[in-house]
């Protein structure tokens, strides 16, 4: 899922965007690409950090986050295609 709809995602539920949280967990795509960043941040210890670093009121974001990157890329990989139940039995 793109920043953006992350955003909107939020504003809908919690009634803020939440940027900043979203750019913390996906900070290392920039770094591993987007197929391998979700395995360092995109987990309970990364929601953790990210509360620690912008307070207890963003951790419904930050799971929100997680939930929507996992529940989107069950069906769809990073280019936007659907994904087969081939690609979904590695995941």
């Amino acid at each position: 899922m793109h920043r953006h709809e992350h955003e909107q995602r939020c504003i809908e539920f919690l009634g803020a965007p939440y940027t900043e949280v979203h750019i913390f967990l996906d900070q290392m795509a920039a770094h591993v690409g987007l197929d391998l960043h979700r395995q360092y941040l995109h987990n309970p210890g990364g929601v953790e950090k990210v509360v620690r670093e912008y307070g207890e009121e963003v951790r419904c974001a930050a799971l929100l986050h997680l939930y929507d990157d996992y529940e989107y890329y069950q069906y769809w990989n990073d280019f936007g295609l659907l994904r087969n139940a081939a690609d979904r039995m590695f995941d």
